[in-house]
């Protein structure tokens, strides 16, 4: 069984560069999104997870307020432990879920290995050079959608906002013990 509890945040690390399939039977490649946007988000996601399910919106609104910026969902869990996280599975969630971005699958999890990621929701800005500017939750990507803000207040200061205007973003770290959601499955 595979585990990154032991490695440190990707932040500041470039981004491992992937060219897998999305939900649209299209093959997607990160260098590709990274040559026509400011910032990439990858998001690690699952099928089951409640607490995806339940900040899906923020997603998809992120995607909508922000047209400089990709939100890309990816699936790395183990589809042989937990059949509901397969590719037709994910087909049937992102024609339910009405997801306004590309879903990915990670069948080898190579891709999650790669980030360093541990669980769904967690969330990696990329910026146009493929450094990894941010990694947490969706909660510090914009902090507008926290708060109800309907649009790019001076008050926003999550890390979209922030790594836009150009400055730099420092996330606060969110120990492992207080981070909401699942555990990816791990082969």
């Amino acid at each position: 069984m595979a585990s990154t509890a032991h490695f440190p945040s990707a932040v500041g690390n470039y981004a491992p560069d992937f060219e897998i399939p999305g939900v649209d039977k299209e093959v997607h490649h990160l260098a590709r999104y990274l040559r026509n946007y400011k910032l990439v988000c990858v998001v690690f996601l699952s099928n089951t997870c409640t607490t995806v399910r339940s900040q899906l919106s923020k997603l998809k609104a992120i995607q909508q307020k922000f047209p400089e910026v990709k939100v890309i969902g990816i699936n790395s869990n183990d589809s042989h432990k937990e059949p509901a996280e397969g590719f037709e599975p994910m087909q049937e969630f992102a024609q339910q879920m009405q997801l306004n971005f590309p879903y990915l699958w990670d069948s080898t999890q190579d891709v999650a290995l790669g980030f360093q990621a541990k669980y769904t929701p967690q969330a990696f800005l990329i910026d146009p050079q493929g450094l990894v500017r941010y990694d947490g939750d969706l909660d510090g990507l914009d902090s507008g959608l926290s708060y109800g803000l309907d649009s790019r207040l001076e008050k926003d200061t999550g890390a979209i906002v922030t790594l836009l205007a150009g400055k730099e973003f420092t996330p606060t770290s969110i120990p492992d013990s207080e981070i909401f959601g699942s555990p990816i499955t791990w082969y």
